[in-house]
């Protein structure tokens, strides 16, 4: 019978810690698979000669910006229209009332694509439509009043001192949802205070000596471990000494309250280690340095993104220098980075065809007075037969809304204006 393209998608998918190391166990959940199979079991996905399954697990139905494989499965919908189309309900695909349209307009243009849910129907009809966008709009609000009992429920939280977000090192999780140190990562925490508060000690030294001895720092995003940048955040955590903030101790917002999980750091320690530091805070302009390659930029030497400095009034791109196993590349001025962009565009220029000179001219020129794109005049022209044919609209409020469509069209030459007529 063709290809079913299945789309699973669950926002949740974290597995369970078994032990204080975060070590993994079993999923907490087995909806993706539950998903799948119910998809599997349409009669409509069983009859299909080849089924392809595109799964977004830990994603948000918010926006498909963050759903590489909701875009693949869209990008495989458009390239090569399957047979079937199966999610386990709406809700999967979107919760997100403008993109779920936007679906629904695609699969309206595609009309031999069936779409399946396990749970509710798909149906191009006017009653098919009107009860596709109520559910869109209903997952949205959904969506987003969740969204706001789980701010205030984490509001409330922060403001009685309960730990919220991810555990800092020295602490984990335990089964009460309550931080409690751990105690050779806690022996760590201690050390870097103590190295720090001799005054012999900078950040970058005691990240330096951490990484030579082999100390791991479990969770850590970075592949280069210690960093001067985590050191003095270890520093600046208040949770350390049993206290957080109202709001958010993540951005250390609110007010300085107890906390609800030992402390690993004596007090006089830590505010010994803050006096040293004098409460340093990095100075930047409001509107900052524009960089030309800022945060495109990545070094064929260690693969990492190189950073961008200003240096006696020269922009630079360079790898981390803060680590102990420096990158050897060599770093790359911006004004010799803009001079190459700017005679490879000039060259690309200077050879392309002057038809693409053309279409480049007539689109900026036309950009102005488009009023939408080619998919949205003819979708909306579509719609305007469907409801004259239904007798919802007149043939006189048809023929101006035609025309004024097609007026917006930007591929419709004015000659053929006059020759619209009503649908027989």
């Amino acid at each position: 019978m063709g290809v079913a393209l299945l789309y699973i998608r669950q926002s949740r998918h974290k597995a369970r810690k078994d032990s204080k190391r975060g070590g993994r166990g079993d999923p907490r959940t087995v909806s993706p698979q539950v998903q799948e199979a119910a998809c599997r079991a349409r009669p409509e996905v069983a009859a299909c000669d080849e089924i392809k399954v595109y799964r977004d697990l830990d994603k948000s139905g918010k926006s498909i910006a963050k759903r590489p494989e909701f875009q693949q499965f869209l990008a495989a919908i458009q390239a090569s229209p399957p047979a079937v189309v199966a999610a386990y309900d709406q809700s999967r695909s979107f919760r997100n009332t403008t993109e779920a349209l936007d679906f629904y307009a695609l699969m309206e243009r595609l009309p031999t694509v069936i779409v399946v849910f396990h749970i509710g129907h798909f149906e191009r009809s006017p009653v098919g439509e009107f009860s596709y966008t109520t559910m869109a709009a209903a997952h949205t609000m959904e969506r987003k009043m969740t969204g706001a009992k789980i701010k205030g429920t984490y509001q409330y939280l922060n403001a009685m001192g309960v730990a919220t977000g991810s555990p800092p090192y020295g602490y984990v999780r335990n089964e009460d949802g309550g931080l409690e140190a751990v105690e050779d990562e806690a022996a760590v925490v201690r050390r870097i205070f103590e190295m720090y508060v001799t005054g012999t000690w900078s950040a970058q030294g005691i990240a330096a000596r951490l990484n030579d001895e082999g100390i791991q720092r479990h969770r850590a995003r970075s592949r280069h471990g210690w960093l001067p940048d985590t050191v003095v955040d270890t520093l600046r955590n208040v949770a350390y000494v049993g206290k957080t903030y109202s709001e958010s101790r993540a951005r250390r917002q609110g007010e300085l309250i107890a906390a609800q999980w030992p402390a690993i750091v004596d007090q006089t320690l830590f505010a010994r280690a803050r006096e040293l530091m004098g409460e340093r805070k990095v100075r930047r302009s409001p509107v900052g340095r524009p960089y030309a390659f800022g945060r495109l930029l990545y070094c064929t030497e260690c693969g990492e993104a190189r950073r961008a400095v200003t240096d006696h009034g020269i922009a630079y791109y360079h790898c981390r220098r803060d680590v102990t196993a420096r990158c050897p590349a060599t770093p790359a001025r911006e004004d010799v980075l803009v001079a190459w962009a700017t005679a490879l565009f000039n060259r690309l220029e200077a050879i392309q065809p002057e038809s693409v000179s053309g279409a480049v001219d007539s689109a900026r020129s036309s950009r102005t007075g488009r009023v939408g794109s080619v998919e949205q005049v003819e979708a909306s022209l579509q719609r305007l037969e469907k409801l004259f044919v239904w007798g919802h609209v007149g043939e006189s409020e048809y023929l101006t809304r035609r025309r004024r469509c097609e007026r917006s069209s930007p591929r419709r030459p004015r000659a053929r204006r006059s020759q619209c007529r009503s649908p027989a």
